[in-house]
């Protein structure tokens, strides 16, 4: 069966979502959901801050898991690009040195950084 790859919606269409809400709220929805229909109707535009902890940081919010869920659907095994950002976090910066605190060849880190939905063209 084909999937059915829907594009997020814009930012215009999120604004007429909440139509009552400060211009300054849609934008804080707008910038952490993207646009994508499924995680902007969980806010109700009233108080950003507490519903996106709500939302995304607890262990029971349907978001909680969503950021890792995603990066396991794009890329597999996840536990080697974890240690990449958690090397990049910590201040190296070259090749040479997020490859050995990853755990993983230099020659074989194009394979990890490269890949453009992680990095944006980053490294």
């Amino acid at each position: 069966m084909k999937k059915l790859k829907l594009k997020p919606l814009n930012f215009f269409h999120v604004r007429k979502y909440f139509k009552d809400a400060p211009i300054e709220t849609v934008v804080r929805i707008y910038s952490v959901t993207g646009g994508v229909p499924m995680y902007f109707r969980l806010f109700k535009g009233r108080d950003f801050e507490g519903e996106l902890l709500k939302l995304a940081f607890s262990s029971t919010s349907i978001l909680y898991e969503e950021p890792e869920f995603i990066l396991r659907e794009e890329l597999g095994d996840v536990h080697r690009y974890y240690l990449i950002l958690e090397a990049i976090a910590l201040g190296k910066h070259r090749i040479s040195e997020i490859a050995q605190f990853a755990g993983i060849e230099t020659k074989d880190m194009p394979k990890y950084v490269n890949y453009p939905t992680l990095t944006g063209g980053a490294l």
